[in-house]
């Protein structure tokens, strides 16, 4: 199971990478396809969806990355940059919290501002130099992007100032709470980096992300269950 929950996360952090990079150079680019959705059978792929029709972690992900509105950071030179890629055909206005968060939940620092993101753009709504922040242990804190627009729709995005391998993850107390006959809410007393839920034969509403104290994630299942398997990056 590890190997499997690993190799997941290579794949979808890997994709992830490239097509926001896409989006993000919009109109020079118009953003990507992907090969392959499924298996045809048991095997280790690219693919997105298992042979036995389960959504892998890049599955997942793809979703977000392909979202009609995503906010994606880059690091230029630098700057730390957080990109506002619209790809519907309507202006949205809202407002955008930027926060600084260590690994128990504590915020640092924050800045909040009106925004608008024009139709069929992709533009810098955002840029901070990454020295700001040298006076914390880069390895515990992760800038974290949320925009909520008029209609108080979430869009959300996360910034790691250091590789996955060099954060330094402790074990987290996760609660999972059943709120519903097919319906949980997952709480954590630790930041949990890239939590993967399993369960046989369910399909989750979402899954594979990160989760900071403090912070309630609704998920719905397709059927119930009362076998679901926590894997995050906290245990390795």
């Amino acid at each position: 199971e590890d190997y499997v929950y690993v190799s997941q996360i290579l794949q979808a952090e890997g994709m992830k990478v490239a097509m926001e990079a896409h989006r993000r150079s919009m109109p020079y680019c118009m953003g990507s396809l992907y090969w392959q959705i499924n298996d045809c059978w048991p095997v280790t792929s690219w693919s997105s969806v298992d042979y036995y029709g389960q959504w892998k972690a890049f599955h997942y992900q793809a979703k977000r990355s392909f979202a009609p509105l995503l906010l994606s950071f880059n690091k230029e030179n630098s700057q730390i940059k957080l990109y506002m890629v619209n790809d519907q055909l309507t202006d949205l206005n809202g407002t955008l919290k930027i926060q600084l968060i260590d690994f128990e939940g504590k915020v640092l620092w924050s800045e909040s501002k009106q925004v608008q993101s024009k139709s069929n753009t992709s533009d810098i709504a955002y840029s901070i130099a990454e020295e700001k922040f040298s006076k914390f242990d880069t390895t515990q804190i992760v800038l974290k992007a949320e925009f909520i627009d008029t209609q108080k729709t979430v869009n959300e995005a996360s910034h790691f100032f250091a590789k996955p391998k060099n954060l330094k993850l402790v074990q987290a107390k996760i609660t999972v709470k059943p709120t519903g006959k097919n319906e949980i809410e997952i709480s954590t007393d630790k930041l949990v980096k890239d939590l993967y839920l399993t369960a046989k034969d369910v399909r989750f509403s979402d899954n594979f992300f990160d989760i900071l104290p403090g912070q309630v994630k609704k998920v719905t299942l397709s059927r119930p269950a009362t076998d679901i398997k926590l894997h995050t990056l906290n245990n390795f």
